[in-house]
């Protein structure tokens, strides 16, 4: 007897499955963006602003309703508003920027309506130089009675008032360096260089710890001090002053050391000794002060950029160099006076040219937040340098002070009843050893009465 049961075809059965599943999909998805709130912001973020500057922010505000079955249904994993939508507006950053908003009113969101719009306007004022950011909240109850709030930012940077200073100090700077690399440069003699080319393995362990040592450790610091929180002009500005070239003041300081002068010379082609011509001790002279003076005053707001994150990362940065330096001089059985010389010249990095760079380079307030940091990284140079000078020339001219205090302060004698006093005469203290001038070596101190 044939069966009267009706035999379904499984492929029609498997659609069916497959059209059910997708079908439960689409309803979530637009049920989960049926109540999204979409906020867009009149200027465009990120909006240019000056310091001491105002500006009008409108922010269009669309929220869509869903039904209350849907809400329900949702309410526990999504921010499902039962109340009406209350704003609100501050500051993130209130030492950069900030925003005066009194509008208190509410907006209403009947459910199962269609999807309502709000226009919120809000001011914003540049304070100080940097990136800020305004916090754009709506708040709601949910079905239980809590509080639940969506959150969105918009960026303004702040520049600097249009300062004539600023750009004759840098216009000065760039020429300045011209004709300091010009001078410099006609300074060179390419016979020293060419006698220490010959011995290349100081030249090849400077060049290495310029060119590849302090690039390594200014983006190490970069990466631990800034990066990870958000302070990318920071570490874009501690960067460049690492890849700079070496400083000409490495030569001085090389040559107060007792260090090989003619490595130091070589190894960035500078030749600024003290001894060397009449041109460049003046010029130079001329540089320090204009920066010391105009350059400051021109750059005033560099001080209140300068955190402690900041400090501590420019000084990072010449110290290791100096150590690395003089570690990889060491450890590859250089002289002493090589090892100097290396030490120096990894270290000291010629600032006024990163300054230069990132000024003309980048964008405001960009520039002016990156060049903070070879400004400090200049003023913590020079702190280690000195230490070691006052430790190098106290070991040498502390025992002849002890001799002096020792031996000359004169010897009374009486004669006949005349008293007087012979004082002796200072001690000469020994100098540089420098080879025989005018054909007469130069003689050790002695002590005379």
């Amino acid at each position: 007897m044939a069966s009267n049961r009706r035999v379904r075809c499984p492929f029609a059965l498997l659609l069916y499955f497959l059209a059910a599943v997708i079908s439960s999909l689409l309803s979530a998805t637009m049920a989960a963006l049926s109540y999204a709130i979409n906020v867009s912001f009149v200027p465009e973020q990120p909006k240019l602003l000056t310091e001491n500057d105002n500006m009008t922010v409108s922010a269009l505000v669309r929220y869509d309703a869903v039904t209350p079955d849907a809400a329900i249904d949702y309410d526990e994993t999504h921010k499902v508003c039962y109340s009406d939508l209350q704003f609100k507006v501050t500051s993130l950053t209130p030492k950069i920027i900030a925003v005066d908003y009194e509008d208190l009113s509410a907006m209403e969101l009947p459910p199962g309506k269609s999807p309502n719009n709000k226009n919120i306007t809000f001011v914003v004022t540049g304070k100080f130089l940097g990136h800020g950011f305004v916090r754009f909240e709506a708040i709601c109850s949910d079905s239980k009675g809590n509080n639940r709030s969506h959150t969105f930012l918009y960026k303004v940077a702040v520049t600097r008032t249009e300062d004539t200073l600023g750009y004759v100090f840098i216009g000065v700077l760039s020429i300045l360096l011209c004709i300091a690399n010009f001078i410099m440069a006609s300074e060179i003699k390419l016979e020293v260089v060419w006698s220490v080319i010959k011995r290349p393995i100081a030249p090849a362990i400077g060049f290495f710890c310029q060119f590849v040592l302090m690039p390594l450790i200014s983006f190490a610091v970069a990466q631990i001090a800034f990066i990870p929180y958000g302070m990318t002009a920071m570490g874009l500005g501690v960067f460049t002053a690492g890849c700079s070239p070496g400083g000409g003041a490495s030569n001085a300081y090389t040559y107060l050391l007792d260090g090989n002068i003619d490595l130091s010379v070589t190894m960035t082609f500078l030749s600024m000794v003290f001894a060397y011509g009449n041109i460049l001790r003046p010029f130079f002279f001329f540089v320090i002060v204009f920066i010391c003076t105009f350059g400051v005053y021109s750059n005033l707001y560099m001080f209140k950029v300068m955190t402690l994150r900041a400090l501590l990362a420019g000084l990072c940065v010449p110290w290791l160099g100096f150590a690395g330096g003089m570690a990889l001089a060491m450890l590859l059985r250089q002289p002493r006076a090589n090892v100097v010389a290396i030490s120096l010249e990894t270290g000291i990095q010629n600032t006024g040219i990163a300054i230069v760079m990132l000024q003309l380079s980048f964008p405001k307030p960009d520039s002016d937040i990156a060049s903070v940091m070879p400004v400090i990284v200049a003023l913590f140079t020079p702190v280690p340098v000195l230490v070691a000078m006052a430790f190098y020339y106290g070991r040498i001219w502390l025992p002849k002070l002890r001799e002096y205090w020792k031996f000359g302060k004169g010897v009374s004698v009486r004669d006949k009843g005349n008293s007087f006093s012979s004082a002796a005469e200072p001690i000469r203290l020994p100098e540089r050893n420098e080879g025989p001038s005018n054909g007469l070596a130069k003689s050790e101190g002695a002590v005379y009465y």
